[in-house]
């Protein structure tokens, strides 16, 4: 039980940070840029995901792929984040487009979702 609360409190750090860089990166192409919340939400997930998946394959989980499967590793999570980036496009499409709730506020409430599914299915995936 220590071990896996160790690895949540390591992947929220690095599940948060992620989420900081994902959201500044967000606020400054859609604030200051003027940039479409959903090219620019797109834009901070693609440059937020290589961040965490470098940051998560370091401290949080131990691969069960060895040195010369890291790609195929790479790819499922890529694959792993590219749904979490779906939850987000649609969560952002109901909650900005449809409900008119501001991007940002938005983007914190999806962000809880796609946090649990992260966990969830890189901990079953990608686990020794």
């Amino acid at each position: 039980m220590k071990r896996i609360l160790a690895q949540v409190i390591r992947f929220v750090f690095v599940g948060g940070t992620a989420t900081l860089l994902d959201m500044v990166i967000l606020y400054v192409l859609n604030y200051h840029l003027n940039i479409n919340h959903m090219i620019a939400a797109t834009i901070a997930f693609v440059i937020a995901t290589f961040y965490n998946y470098y940051m998560s394959m370091k401290f949080v989980f131990k691969s069960k792929f060895g040195n010369e499967e890291r790609h195929k590793e790479f790819i499922a999570f890529f694959i792993l984040s590219v749904a979490g980036l779906l939850i987000t496009l649609l969560g952002l499409a109901i909650f900005v487009d449809w409900m008119h709730l501001e991007v940002m506020l938005s983007k914190v409430l999806v962000g809880i979702v796609v946090m649990a599914f992260n966990f969830i299915t890189r901990k079953i995936y990608f686990e020794a």
